[in-house]
């Protein structure tokens, strides 16, 4: 009878952790909505008219390709990578949570879109379009 009881506390237990992962992942994946934010300091950008910050950590494997793919798909605008290890500051400021987050932001700092953090940043819909 012991044994069954453990066995259902940690079945629940599983499920519930599996029900948590999935809900925060849903809440992490919505679009942003970018008014309001605070702008991007000007001596982070560079010189395009556009600037993709790519928040990456130490260990992310797929943020230096994720990066690539922006260079080689908009060669115009600018892109750079910003580790959150190096300015926590600004991870807390944009709420990023994931790596890779991809962020587009304007020559003036202006944040012009923060797509959703699941699924591919490089084709989400700000990345189709000129602004």
């Amino acid at each position: 009878m012991t044994r069954l009881l453990l066995a259902l506390v940690l079945v629940l237990l599983v499920a519930a952790v599996a029900w948590a992962a999935r809900r925060a992942r849903r809440d992490s994946a919505k679009p942003r909505d970018v008014e309001g934010l605070p702008p991007l300091e000007r001596d982070l950008l560079g010189a395009a008219e556009r600037t993709w910050v790519v928040f990456t950590t130490e260990f992310c494997a797929s943020c230096r390709p994720t990066a690539e793919r922006l260079r080689t798909r908009h060669p115009e605008d600018h892109v750079m990578t910003l580790d959150v290890g190096d300015r926590p500051d600004l991870a807390r400021r944009y709420g990023i949570r994931r790596a890779p987050t991809v962020m587009l932001v304007a020559a003036d700092g202006t944040v012009l879109d923060l797509p959703a953090r699941d699924g591919d940043p490089v084709t989400a819909p700000a990345a189709q379009t000129r602004t």
